[in-house]
């Protein structure tokens, strides 16, 4: 009993003295900490949100692509133009003579 009683005593000495009271240099130390982590925090995020958007561009612009590519094999190509024929000469060589 006596050793939990100096045990009790110690560990209250110990926790009423941990709270270190905060003085101005202290708090404008942790609200610049503060400042520094969300600072942080939001270019994170930001780089964060840029990757995202990079890589949703990617995705959607091959999607299009693809699109577009299964659109133009279903459109009917336009036919390719004929050759010439041949023309044949007239096998009949008389000379043809005015009416009148």
């Amino acid at each position: 009993m006596k050793y939990k009683i100096q045990i009790l005593a110690i560990l209250s000495i110990i926790f009423f003295s941990s709270q270190v009271k905060k003085t101005p240099r202290r708090i404008k130390i942790e609200e610049e900490v503060e400042k520094r982590v969300q600072q942080f925090r939001q270019s994170k995020n930001d780089r964060c949100a840029q990757k995202v958007m990079d890589r949703a561009i990617e995705i959607v612009d091959s999607t299009l692509l693809i699109q577009a590519k299964v659109k133009m094999s279903n459109v009917v190509e336009r036919p390719e133009k004929p050759e010439k024929p041949e023309i044949k000469k007239a096998t009949d060589t008389e000379i043809v003579e005015p009416i009148f």
